[in-house]
C-alpha cells in the first residue's frame, strides 16, 4: 500500500534518488497550476509542470496532478477547476487529480480575503464547487490540505467520498500522506485515526505518532477500516 509521497512545483522541485530512497517516497504529485494572491487574482500554469512530470516519470512511481487553489467564492472555484482541466491536455498520471486547499496568505499585503478567513460552510461550498466541475468532466478528484484543516475546516460528510492527502512540510520538502480516512477527538485532545484496509503497519504508526506530537495531541489510537467487498 502506497503511503508517503511528495509534492513537486516550480518552488519545490528538488527530487533526487536519495530523497526517494531515504524518505521512502512511493508516489509523486505534480502541480499543474495555481492561483496567485496578489492585488488581483490570476491563474497560472506551473512553469515546471512538464519538467516535473518528466522527472517524476524517470523514477517509475505513480504520479498525480494538483491545482493550488486560492478561490474564495463559488464562482472563482468554478473558474479554477475549468482552468485546471484545460491545462491537463492528456498528460500522463496514475493517481487522481487533486485540489490543494490551504490558502492562508497575508491579507494585509495581498488580497484582503483568504481561504483561512472564510467560514467553514463557505470553504466547503468552494471545495465542492471545484470538485463537482472535475467530477463532471469524468476525472477522479481528491483534496490536499493540512491535518489541522481536515479536522477543523474540511470535516464535513459531503467531502468523505474524495481521496485525501495530508500535507506535511519537513526539511524544505512538502510531503503528503495517503490513506488516512477519518479523524476524531475526545475532550482530552486524544486523536483517533482511521486507516484503510492493509495500511496498518509500524512505519505508518510511528509516522502518525510523530505528526500528533507536532500538533500537540497527547494520545493516538489507530483503527483499521475494512471496506465491503
Amino acid at each position: 500500500m502506497r503511503v508517503k509521497g511528495v509534492l513537486l512545483s516550480e518552488e519545490n522541485n528538488q527530487l533526487t534518488t536519495n530523497l526517494i530512497k531515504n524518505e521512502n517516497i512511493e508516489f509523486i504529485i505534480v502541480r499543474a497550476g495555481y492561483t496567485s494572491y496578489s492585488t488581483y487574482k490570476n491563474k497560472f500554469e506551473d512553469k515546471n509542470f512538464d519538467y516535473n512530470l518528466n522527472k517524476a516519470l524517470d523514477f517509475n512511481l505513480p504520479i498525480g496532478i494538483y491545482y493550488e487553489s486560492c478561490a474564495t467564492s463559488y464562482e472563482e472555484a468554478i473558474e479554477e477547476a475549468n482552468y485546471f482541466i484545460n491545462i491537463l491536455d492528456k498528460r500522463y498520471y496514475d493517481y487522481p487529480l487533486y485540489v490543494h486547499i490551504n490558502d492562508n496568505h497575508n491579507t494585509i499585503i495581498y488580497s484582503n480575503v483568504s481561504q483561512e478567513k472564510l467560514s467553514k460552510e463557505d470553504l466547503i461550498k468552494i471545495v465542492l464547487a471545484f470538485c463537482s466541475v472535475v467530477d463532471n468532466s469524468d476525472y477522479k478528484i481528491g483534496i490536499i490540505s493540512s491535518l489541522d484543516w481536515f479536522n477543523n475546516k474540511l470535516n464535513n460528510n459531503k467531502l468523505n467520498n474524495y481521496d485525501r492527502l495530508i500535507k506535511i512540510i519537513d526539511n524544505n520538502h512538502i510531503y503528503v500522506y495517503k490513506n488516512i480516512k477519518r479523524f476524531s477527538f475526545d475532550n482530552d485532545n486524544n486523536i483517533q485515526i482511521v486507516l484503510e484496509e492493509n495500511c496498518l503497519n509500524n512505519k505508518i504508526i510511528n509516522y502518525l505518532k510523530m505528526i500528533c506530537k507536532l500538533v500537540k495531541y497527547k494520545v493516538i489510537t489507530i483503527i483499521k477500516l475494512f471496506r465491503r467487498k
